[in-house]
C-alpha cells in the first residue's frame, strides 16, 4: 500500500511539476539534509520497539515490497528512461529508508556474532550480509543526496595554450580553479592511444605535469581531469578535449563500493561448503572467458577497455552468468519434470546455493564496473541503459534471496522468479543492444 501510494503521489507531482531538477539541492543543504536523514533513521530504529508502526519500516514485508517496487520501476526505466521522474525517485528513497533502518538494526545486533554458539560460516554470512546492506545503503544515500553537488565541465585545450575556462552542459562559460597547459597531444592513427601531456597550475604555487589518457585521469584536490576527446576518426589535430569533474562525495562512494565488493567475497567464502559449485563455476567461467578473449584477440580495443579492471570485471560476470545459468536450468528441470512432484528441500537448497553464489559474483562484477567507470568517465553510475538492466538483474536475484530467506514461498513462485531473473540477464547482455534508448547513447556499446 505504501509503495502504491508513493507511485500515485509521484505520478501526480510528475504531471504537475515535470521531472526532478538535475541539481535539486546543492551544498550545504545537501549535507544538512543527509546528516539529518541519517539521524532520523537511527531514531526510527531506537523507537521501533515502542511504536509498532516504526517497526513496519524495516520488517520483512517492507524489505520485500520496497525491493519489488524498485525492480518494477527499474525495469520500466530500462525501456523508457524515468530515472529523473518523481515516481522513480520516491520509490528509490523509500527503499533507501527501509534499507537504512534495517542496516542500523543489523549493526546494533552485531554483538551476537561475538558469541561462540554460532558456527563460523554462519557468523561470516551475517557479517557479509550486514556489510552488503551497509555498502548498498551508503551508495544510494550518497547518490541521492550528492547528485546535485557534482560539477562537470568540458574544455578544448589547443597545444601550447594555457586554458582557465570551461563549459558546462548548457554551454555556459565557467572559470576553473586551476589552469591547464597542453604541451602535446597524440591520437590514432599516428599513435596507439589518446594521450595529453599537460601541466596543471593551481593556487599557492602548485604546478605538476601529467600524462592524461583514458582510465588515467589527472588530479587536483577534489577535481579529476579526464581525456574526453577520443573517437574513431582521430582527427582532433593539436587540440585535446578534456573533461573536468568535481565529485565531493566520491570518497564516501568509493568506500561503499569496496565494502560491497569485500562483502561479496565474504559471501562466496561463506558458501564454500558445496565446493563443487565454486569449482564448476570457475571452470565454466574460465571456458567462457577464454572464448570471449579469443573472440577479441587481435582486435584494437577502444581506449575505455584498456584497463586493469577489464579482466576481473569480465571474469566475475562470467562466473556469475555460469552459476546463474545453472540455477535456471535446475529450476526449469525441477519445475517441468514429468513426475510433477514437489521438489525436495535438498533441491531447493541447491537452487539457493547457486543463486547465492552467482549473486555474490554478480555484485562483485557490478562494483568493479562502477570503480572502473569512475576511473574512465568520471561517473561511477549514470543509469546508462546497460547499467539499468544490470541493476534490474541484480534486484531480481536479490528479491529471490530475500523471499527465500524470510518466508516460505511455494516452489512455483521461486522457480518463476529464477527464470524471470535469468531473462533479465539476457536482456542486459543482448537485448539492450537493440533498444532505441541505447543506440548512440550507451557508453557500454563498443
Amino acid at each position: 500500500m505504501r509503495c502504491a501510494l508513493l507511485l500515485a503521489a509521484g505520478t501526480a507531482v510528475q504531471i504537475a511539476a515535470g521531472d526532478v531538477p538535475a541539481a535539486f539541492l546543492r551544498y550545504p543543504w545537501t549535507a544538512v539534509l543527509a546528516v539529518n536523514y541519517l539521524y532520523l533513521l537511527v531514531l526510527a530504529y531506537v523507537f521501533s520497539g515502542r511504536y509498532e508502526w516504526l517497526r513496519t519500516l524495516w520488517d520483512d514485508k517492507a524489505c520485500i515490497s520496497s525491493l519489488a517496487s524498485v525492480l518494477l520501476v527499474v525495469i520500466i526505466s530500462g525501456f523508457s528512461p524515468i530515472t529523473s521522474s518523481w515516481p522513480f525517485v520516491l520509490i528509490l528513497l523509500y527503499f533507501t529508508t527501509v534499507l537504512g533502518v534495517r542496516t542500523t538494526a543489523e549493526i546494533a545486533g552485531m554483538k551476537l556474532l561475538l558469541r561462540n554458539t554460532l558456527p563460523v560460516s554462519e557468523r561470516l554470512r551475517h557479517a557479509a550480509r550486514t556489510a552488503m546492506h551497509a555498502g548498498v545503503f551508503v551508495l544510494l544515500w550518497a547518490g541521492i543526496f550528492g547528485s546535485g553537488d557534482k560539477l562537470r565541465y568540458k574544455t578544448v585545450v589547443p597545444q601550447g595554450v594555457t586554458v582557465v575556462m570551461a563549459s558546462d552542459a548548457s554551454g555556459n562559460r565557467i572559470a576553473l580553479p586551476f589552469s591547464i597547459t597542453l604541451h602535446s597531444f597524440s591520437a590514432p592513427p599516428e599513435a596507439d592511444r589518446y594521450l595529453s601531456e599537460i601541466t596543471l597550475t593551481g593556487k599557492g604555487g602548485y604546478q605538476k605535469d601529467y600524462d592524461i589518457e583514458v582510465n588515467r585521469p589527472a588530479g587536483y584536490g577534489a577535481w579529476r581531469i579526464y581525456q574526453s576527446g577520443y573517437d574513431s576518426s582521430g582527427h582532433w589535430g593539436t587540440a585535446s578535449v578534456l573533461e573536468c569533474v568535481k565529485d565531493p562525495w566520491w570518497p564516501v562512494v568509493c568506500a561503499a563500493l569496496w565494502t560491497v565488493l569485500a562483502s561479496a567475497v565474504l559471501m562466496v567464502c561463506a558458501r564454500l561448503s558445496p565446493k563443487w559449485i565454486l569449482l564448476t563455476a570457475i571452470l565454466l567461467a574460465a571456458a567462457c572467458t577464454g572464448v570471449y578473449f579469443i573472440e577479441i584477440y587481435g582486435k584494437t580495443l577502444v581506449p575505455a577497455l584498456r584497463s586493469a579492471w577489464f579482466v576481473p570485471h569480465v571474469a566475475a560476470y562470467m562466473v556469475a552468468y555460469s552459476v546463474l545459468g545453472a540455477a535456471a536450468l535446475a529450476a526449469l528441470y525441477l519445475w517441468l519434470r514429468p513426475s510433477h512432484e514437489e521438489p525436495s528441500e535438498r533441491s531447493m537448497r541447491l537452487c539457493d546455493a547457486l543463486i547465492g553464489t552467482g549473486s555474490a559474483f554478480l555484485s562483485a562484477g557490478m562494483m568493479m564496473g562502477a570503480l572502473w567507470a569512475k576511473q574512465a568517465w568520471g561517473d561511477w553510475w549514470t543509469w546508462d541503459p546497460k547499467e539499468t538492466w544490470a541493476a534490474a538483474t541484480w534486484a531480481g536475484y536479490l528479491l529471490y534471496i530475500h523471499l527465500r530467506g524470510t518466508r516460505r514461498i511455494d516452489y512455483h513462485t521461486a522457480f518463476a522468479l529464477i527464470l524471470f531473473s535469468f531473462l533479465l540477464i539476457q536482456m542486459c547482455w543482448y537485448g539492450v543492444n537493440y533498444l532505441p534508448s541505447a543506440r548512440g547513447a550507451s557508453l557500454h556499446l563498443y
